[in-house]
């Protein structure tokens, strides 16, 4: 739920294009609502942390498929943390001229600059869960939310909307919709995970 704090964009006046802007930018320091959009981009990583570190401590993984989900899921629960409560952008790109203009210059943050790593870090540690992980429960029926049809398409989506998220990032035009997928689409498997597990614990 905290991961899809983003959809409130659709109901509040931030300005952004819904097309064009990283979502990211929802949580830039010049924006009204960065303290919404950041504070539950912040709870989502410590959550998703805290829950990697959990599987990791209490159920060791048998296998490296297991292992490196839980990873890639800690991975991007530090990544999505470290985005808005250490390297926040210093401005909305996609919004402001001059903002455009001193990123080009390289007059912004250091946080602003390590923004972009830490979003593409979050992003891959979250493809290398849903992957690793589908694949370390195939077969097991008790965990269908995972390995059902729902779970394939989810996984699939998700390595579809994040690749073209990436071929359009360099045009700076068009980008936001498929990342807005991205992020829609990796909250549904988030869901599906934690639906998965609950299910493999319930005993």
């Amino acid at each position: 739920m905290a991961y899809s704090a983003w959809i409130l964009e659709y109901f509040l006046d931030t300005g952004l294009s819904y097309s064009h802007a990283f979502v990211s930018e929802l949580s830039a320091r010049d924006q009204p609502y960065r303290w919404l959009f950041g504070g539950a981009d912040a709870v989502a990583g410590v959550l998703a942390t805290a829950a990697a570190a959990v599987m990791l401590a209490l159920r060791p993984p048998r296998d490296h498929w297991a292992t490196t989900g839980w990873l890639g899921l800690a991975v991007f629960g530090i990544s999505t943390a470290a985005d808005v409560l250490l390297f926040p952008l210093d401005c909305a790109v996609s919004q402001s001229t001059e903002c455009r203009v001193a990123e080009d210059a390289g007059r912004v943050s250091l946080g602003h600059q390590i923004h972009t790593g830490t979003s593409a870090l979050a992003g891959t540690g979250l493809c290398t869960a849903a992957v690793t992980l589908s694949v370390a429960v195939r077969g097991k029926r008790r965990l269908s939310p995972l390995t059902g049809p729902v779970g394939r398409w989810l996984v699939g989506g998700l390595i579809v909307a994040t690749v073209a998220t990436l071929v359009l990032v360099p045009f700076a035009y068009g980008h936001g919709v498929p990342q807005r997928a991205q992020v829609g689409l990796a909250t549904c498997w988030l869901v599906a995970a934690g639906l998965a597990v609950r299910r493999a614990t319930a005993r």
